[in-house]
């Protein structure tokens, strides 16, 4: 599955659980935890560690772009689920 693939799957996954993507397609820390199968904390602790995958802070909320997620997905070779 190349990134493309990855994205679309992203974008469907977040349809089916009725998650939020902004506009310019980005998800709350929470969804993009659940997209990645990982916990809400392990990216928190990733951002302090200098480990993180790139994210941005809005409003005192952090917010991932799922095209970042899909590229760290096909980086690590961690495939969805879904």
């Amino acid at each position: 599955m190349d990134i493309t693939s990855t994205l679309a799957a992203l974008r469907a996954a977040c349809v089916a659980i009725g998650a939020k993507v902004t506009g310019d397609g980005r998800v709350d820390e929470e969804t993009a935890a659940l997209l990645i199968g990982r916990k809400r904390k392990t990216l928190c602790n990733w951002r302090h560690i200098d480990r993180p995958i790139p994210f941005r802070l809005r409003h005192r909320r952090v917010e991932y772009d799922l095209a970042d997620l899909a590229r760290w997905m096909r980086e690590n070779d961690e495939m969805p689920d879904f």
